[in-house]
């Protein structure tokens, strides 16, 4: 019998490096069950929204970050925020 895997995309609201939120999202890492998987997108690269900085072109880490979700969306995978 073949067993679908979950997939979860972790992402911290924290950008501290020390944030408490990121390291329980390693520590669920290192504690996931068989048959789950799971990503963690840091947004430390992330700016602020600036609608007149667009004029000049998306910013690369923006264009990843999307990248990643719509990769996540089309693999059925589960965000956890």
């Amino acid at each position: 019998m073949e067993m679908n895997i979950v997939r979860v995309l972790g992402i911290s609201g924290s950008l501290r490096k020390a944030s408490f939120n990121t390291g329980l999202l390693k520590a669920a890492l290192q504690m996931l069950p068989e048959g789950m998987e799971m990503e963690i997108f840091r947004l430390s690269s992330i700016p602020l929204y600036n609608g007149d900085l667009e004029k000049s072109g998306v910013p690369e880490s923006v264009i990843q970050f999307k990248n990643v979700l719509r990769q996540q969306a089309y693999q059925n995978k589960i965000m956890m925020v």
